[in-house]
Parts: structure tokens; sequence; C-alpha cells
């Protein structure tokens, strides 16, 4: 697997926007992945799944859980969306045979994704937040006069139902990002 700096991931993921004309709030990320060829299908997955792409040859399919909240499976297919365009010719990608005559790259995004154990889990997180919630669309919308009198809970409540995104996935977007410190577990 291939290493991509944060830099790197910011910028490829703002091209992305900028070539499937999806730099805007929220990023309507079923189009993002239409335009780039991949198909996009609810499904009933199971509580422990959240998401998964199918790659035969050069055809993908994002399967997202038909059950889960809506700013979930946005995550979830932009999790997916990310392994087609970081993973998808990996030498080490992972496969499952089907019958013998079809050949399948799947991809699962399960309980184990957001711990952040596998690299290119954690990869696939990066870009789906960076995708979701681009950093210049960020910045934007904080430099504007809604967020001068809000603390930084609501500041982070009220840019995740802009983006579409849920609380936690705000919060540590923009920490990471350095525009909010991350919060304290308790």
């Amino acid at each position: 697997m291939r290493y991509i700096s944060k830099d790197a991931m910011e910028e490829s993921t703002w091209q992305l926007l900028a070539t499937t004309e999806s730099a805007r709030l929220p990023v309507p990320i079923e189009l993002v992945a239409d335009r780039i060829g991949l198909r996009v299908e609810a499904a009933p997955l199971g509580s422990g799944v959240s998401g998964l792409l199918v790659i035969e040859g050069d055809r993908g399919t994002i399967g997202y859980n038909e059950e889960h909240p809506y700013v979930r499976q946005r995550f979830s297919i932009a999790h997916e969306l990310a392994h087609w365009v970081l993973h998808r010719n990996d030498p080490d990608s992972p496969d499952l045979f089907i019958d013998s005559t079809r050949y399948v790259s799947v991809y699962l995004r399960d309980e184990q994704s957001s711990t952040g154990e596998k690299k290119r889990e954690v990869q696939a997180n990066m870009f789906a937040a960076a995708l979701l919630m681009p950093e210049r669309l960020l910045r934007r919308e904080i430099s504007g006069p809604d967020f001068d009198s809000l603390d930084e809970e609501e500041m982070c409540a009220e840019l995740a139902t802009r983006f579409q995104v849920s609380h936690q996935a705000m919060s540590l977007r923009l920490a990471t990002l350095g525009i909010l410190l991350p919060a304290e577990s308790e």
C-alpha cells in the first residue's frame, strides 16, 4: 500500500470534487460516485457492516447499510469510494473468488474499520472525511458571520448539519485540521 500524505489527500479529494462538479454543501456523494463510474445501492447488510465495495474488472458497486442513519450512510459511501480511488490497483488488495470464472475484489466497511487498526482503513476514513468535509469549504463556512457568536460545540453541531455528517465526524475533522482542540476523554 502506498503512503499518501495529508496534504496530497486533501488536494486529491478537492480535485475529485472539482472534476465531478461537486464542490458544494452538502457534498453530493452519490453524484461523485456516479460521475466516476460507481454504482451505489442500499442493501440489508446486517448490524455489523456499514458498507462494501465490490470491484469486477473496471466496474465497481458500493453497497451501504440501508438501516443506518443517513449521515453514516454518506460516510460509508465516501469510505468505499476512497477504496476505489486509493486501493483498487494495490497488488495486496483483498480478493474473493465468487466462482471459478469470476475474480472480484471486495472491500468491507465493518466495525473494525473505524478502529484505525488497518492502514488501508485509516486512509479510507481520512479520504472520506476530506471528501465530505473539504477543508476549503469548512474554512469558508467558519469565516462567515453565522459563526461569530457560537461556541465550539454549537459551531460543530451547525457544521455537522450543513455538511450532513455526524457530530463525531465533524468534531474529529475540525480537530484534525487544527480548527478545534480535540475533545478530552472523560
